[in-house]
């Protein structure tokens, strides 16, 4: 993400300098705060990579020193910065242009990550899984199923290939610790209630039954009929979209298209398409009405 700072962030770090017209006294700040230099980069309307290469520095490293990932720990090397920043930009700041490209590039930057996200999650990582066998992948979702789920929660080019070790890590290390109708091992809480509330509707469902849609491989949380149903109640917003990206895959398939969420994600509704009908956990007796009727096939 381009801005780990709010407008309430930026405006406590501009105190800091607001009235500062000497670069001997940024140096000192410098060392406190190296997170200030985001600062003289927003004041002078340059992108992050503009920016870094005004140091002869990485992206990365300016992006560690603006979020206080990283600190500027010597006195030479404050002096290094405030030398460069004297070059290009003039004491005091201002503060209005400092506000005016943080939103600026707060709105650039959350749609080019959505384009990312949606290119992405298309993308899949197929060419890379057939590199690897069976029990390679068994013995890395074994390793690494549970850490992945916590680590690589967002998009990446490898988010299908990922899902396939995420799943297989949880059978294999009985990581479910939910327990559905048919006895099947389900992942949260969640499905478990709408396992559940399928049932008493008289619904036959699949629980993560395996979903190609042309060169994608899918394993939706639940399928009855020409019904998907996800589950998801994740505060990410590379996850939404990871999910808005699958959805719009299932609809351009045929399928109806069901989201069961929780109450607390309503902020993340606005990333799901017009098509996708969404339940929280509390409206779980409606989603017989949200069911296509041909897709409610009861149990033999």
């Amino acid at each position: 993400m381009q801005f780990r700072l709010s407008q309430e962030d930026i405006q406590e770090i501009y105190y800091q300098i607001e009235k500062e017209k000497e670069y001997s006294k940024i140096q000192e700040i410098l060392l406190k705060d190296s997170r200030i230099l985001v600062l003289f980069r927003l004041n002078c309307g340059l992108d992050r990579n503009a920016f870094a290469k005004k140091f002869s520095k990485s992206v990365n490293t300016i992006a560690n020193l603006e979020r206080g990932n990283k600190k500027i720990t010597t006195k030479q090397k404050a002096i290094f910065y405030t030398s460069k920043l004297k070059d290009f930009v003039q004491l005091p700041l201002e503060f209005s242009k400092i506000s005016l490209n943080f939103k600026k590039w707060k709105i650039e930057d959350s749609e080019s990550r959505k384009q990312r996200a949606m290119i992405n999650a298309k993308k899949g990582g197929f060419a890379a899984a057939k590199t690897l066998s069976l029990n390679e992948r068994r013995l890395r979702a074994r390793k690494g199923g549970v850490a992945a789920r916590i680590k690589h929660a967002g998009i990446h080019s490898k988010r299908h290939l990922w899902m396939e070790w995420f799943k297989e890590g949880l059978k294999v290390t009985g990581k479910r610790l939910y327990t559905g109708p048919y006895n099947e091992k389900m992942v949260n809480e969640l499905e478990q209630k709408v396992a559940i509330q399928l049932v008493k509707s008289s619904m036959k469902y699949q629980y993560e039954p395996f979903l190609r849609i042309g060169d994608k491989k899918f394993y939706p949380d639940f399928k009855t009929g020409n019904n998907i149903i996800e589950c998801c109640y994740w505060e990410a917003e590379d996850r939404w979209l990871y999910l808005a990206v699958k959805f719009s895959l299932y609809h351009g398939s045929g399928f109806n298209c069901i989201l069961v969420t929780k109450q607390k994600c309503e902020k993340y509704f606005r990333l799901i398409p017009d098509f996708v009908k969404i339940l929280t956990d509390e409206e779980l007796n409606d989603i017989n009405a949200c069911l296509l009727s041909y897709g409610c096939q009861p149990p033999r």
